[in-house]
């Protein structure tokens, strides 16, 4: 087989470059993606997510090497492994981060990355539910829902945050995100909008584009340091697929680097422990690994209005068959339904964490699907902007081996400061009428966390990942830097990564819609460079 674009991977961002890029006509166009092309009720449900991202079916777990201070507990972090990749299995949240995100990517050197740039890109993707103004556009293959399911309790603590000072928002997406509001998601008509549903089931008609699914990359080949295609294996077996232009890697921020080292693309010793020939000695493949740490604080309530009993047993039955009917109800909104940034400290230019909630509330320990019998609410906050660092390697040249991921979560001190900070401005929250004459007691943490200590151990020990795993194939100018300001993979040629692991620094927000607005850039890139 051969194509003049190859897209390694169907996630948020292979779905857009699929798209974009067989717009021409005269260009064919082939993505692979590792696993299925499904289609079923549990993948169109907004709810059906706490399933899916503990199936294996639909994702790939990757545990990473104990936390320092976490008494030798792992992480299991899980990716989408279907068209959609993590889209087809996320919380369904569209926010799109800070607009100085995206300033400081480009004040570090990334020229055509700042605002002014993916403004743009963001708003050329939207179909947004609220209409078009100044941010937000219409039209695009991506629809963007409001919340349609307003609950008492989640306006008692929109009302409590309003009261602490916070701006109320009807959009939660604004380049100043400092406010709180109802969340808005990536769903139609009560249905998920994944990035496979929005950028690749509109075009699998064009006669110049072919989706190969169950299909997985295991080397890329290369002539000198010019990539010429890709060993594969499907079903069937294995076989090589040249390009006559480009190969993009949209792997994801743990498969990206996975490949590129494979393939003999990272730092030069450890590649050789492993016999791999190098083409390109690249020190920053695999590191500036980050990632979002959440932690839970829950309440029970003195109302019977939560959501649990709709959650379990004929409660679960009755809101299934009403989503069946009607595809409305609990089960078609998204992961948490009040959504608010803020700041820990009013001195600060932005806010620097975000803190969820939803009417709902699950056994204590490890934040899990596991519902309550009581009635509870639940928030969830994390900081924006981590500083801890880590990395993720692979172990062997064998493709089907798991690579080593080392998180570093937490390991410097500003980010674990933020455990105290996050259980104290949660806790204000909760202190606030209205919703302070709703909660009967925290049952957890509870008093397990009384001090600073108490509330960093408990970060380290119950918090966990918000999967939003980004910077293992760093974008910049310097020795550490995987791809360039074109996401053009250094020291070779034809050969881009464009995903989420080409972001510098994590976003302020989910990553799913900075995700798409990248590889939405991508393609202005390289429709520029191969004018």
């Amino acid at each position: 087989m051969e194509c003049d674009f190859l897209i390694v991977g169907a996630g948020s961002a292979g779905c857009v470059l699929a798209n974009r890029l067989s717009e021409k006509s005269t260009d064919q166009v082939v993505i692979i993606e590792s696993g299925l092309d499904l289609h079923n009720f549990l993948l169109r449900m907004p709810k059906g997510f706490g399933q899916l991202m503990f199936d294996d079916k639909y994702v790939s777990r990757f545990e990473t090497i104990p936390e320092p201070g976490t008494a030798g507990v792992s992480d299991s972090w899980g990716r989408g492994k279907l068209m959609g990749g993590c889209s087809s299995v996320n919380g369904l949240f569209y926010t799109r981060g800070q607009a100085k995100d995206f300033d400081d990517w480009e004040n570090m050197g990334n020229s055509g990355w700042g605002w002014k740039y993916l403004a743009s890109c963001f708003k050329s993707m939207e179909d947004h539910e609220m209409g078009e103004d100044e941010v937000r556009g219409v039209g695009g293959p991506m629809h963007i829902a409001k919340h349609h399911n307003h609950h008492p309790v989640c306006d008692a603590v929109i009302d409590s945050m309003v009261n602490m000072g916070l701006p109320r928002r009807e959009d939660t997406n604004r380049p100043d995100n400092e406010g709180v509001g109802y969340a808005s998601y990536t769903i139609k008509d009560g249905k998920r909008m994944d990035a496979a549903t929005a950028f690749i089931n509109p075009i699998k008609g064009r006669p110049n584009f072919k989706v190969c699914s169950e299909t997985e990359a295991l080397k890329i080949l290369f002539e000198g340091n010019k990539a010429i295609g890709v060993l594969v294996k499907d079903t069937k077996g294995t076989y090589e697929i040249k390009v006559r232009k480009e190969l993009i890697v949209s792997a994801g921020t743990l498969e990206s680097p996975k490949l590129l080292q494979l393939s003999g693309i990272g730092p030069k010793n450890h590649l050789q422990k492993f016999n791999i020939p190098v083409v390109s000695d690249l020190p920053g493949v695999g590191q500036n690994l980050h990632d979002h740490r959440m932690l839970a604080v829950q309440y029970r309530i003195n109302k019977p209005i939560s959501i649990n009993p709709m959650l379990k047993g004929l409660g679960l039955l009755k809101s299934l068959l009403y989503y069946v009917f009607t595809s409305k109800g609990i089960m078609s909104t998204g992961s948490h339904d009040v959504v608010s940034f803020l700041k820990t400290d009013p001195a600060l230019d932005r806010p620097d964490i975000e803190i969820m909630m939803a009417p709902l509330s699950t056994k204590p320990g490890k934040v899990s699907m596991d519902v309550e019998n009581e009635h509870g609410i639940m928030f969830l906050g994390y900081q924006l902007r981590p500083k801890s660092r880590g990395e993720i390697m692979i172990s062997s040249a064998d493709p089907k081996d798991k690579p080593t991921i080392r998180p570093n979560t937490l390991t410097h001190p500003e980010d674990l400061a933020y455990g105290p900070k996050l259980v104290k401005a949660i806790r204000q929250v909760a202190a606030t009428k209205p919703i302070a004459d709703l909660i009967s007691f925290e049952t957890y943490p509870a008093d397990t966390v009384k001090s600073e200590e108490d509330a960093k151990k408990y970060y380290l020990d119950y918090g966990g990942s918000v999967y939003h795993p980004v910077g293992s194939c760093k974008m910049g100018q310097g020795a550490d830097a995987v791809v360039d300001e074109r996401l053009r993979v250094r020291g070779t040629q034809g050969l881009r990564v464009i995903d989420a692991s080409i972001m510098p620094m994590v976003v302020s927000a989910h990553t799913h819609a900075a995700t798409m607005a990248i590889a939405w850039r991508g393609a202005q890139m390289i429709a520029e460079d191969w004018k």
